[in-house]
């Protein structure tokens, strides 16, 4: 029986760009900014251009600035608000583990188990695998590929994978 065992131990940079990563991947956040935080931030930046209302300040008028001050914290709390996040919330490792009978993930002493029918795909990208389950939309977990021996193991388990039903998308 094969058992594979996948250890995400992550530096915080790692952390940060996996999480970033799975923000933007997750169609909540997506939908989020492209119906309503890009048209608004378009709209009220064409609108602080072409109106010539309102004070100036040295040239400039008071509606640009404040359009622009929107955009930019939001950004801002989506970036770096994580970042210190991660930077004070030190993490165990995170073990993952495929059986015959599912995953199984162990994370600060908790337990989750997923059988084969409860995960819908994987994905492969440059250095991780995105593992998807069913009916929990914003939820991917990564597997770093550095977690794995050599790239021959790597094929292995990504057979493995579609040996037990996932679909690769």
């Amino acid at each position: 029986m094969k058992k594979y065992s996948i250890r995400q131990a992550l530096s915080d940079s790692e952390h940060y760009k996996f999480f970033l990563l799975t923000l933007f991947r997750a169609s909540v956040i997506r939908k989020l900014l492209l119906i309503v935080f890009f048209p608004a931030a378009l709209l009220s930046i064409l609108n602080a251009l072409t109106s010539e209302f309102g004070s100036h300040i040295k040239g400039m008028p008071t509606n640009v600035i404040v359009c622009l001050i929107f955009p930019v914290v939001i950004l801002l709390l989506l970036t770096i608000g994580p970042f210190f996040a991660i930077k004070f919330n030190k993490k165990e490792p995170v073990i993952y583990e495929f059986t015959a009978w599912g995953m199984i993930i162990l994370d600060n002493g908790k337990k989750l188990n997923f059988p084969w029918d409860e995960i819908s795909a994987y994905t492969e990208l440059l250095n991780v695998i995105l593992i998807k389950i069913h009916n929990k939309n914003a939820v991917e977990y990564i597997l770093p590929k550095n977690g794995f021996k050599n790239n021959a193991e790597l094929t292995e388990f990504l057979d493995f994978l579609s040996e037990n039903g996932l679909k690769r998308k």
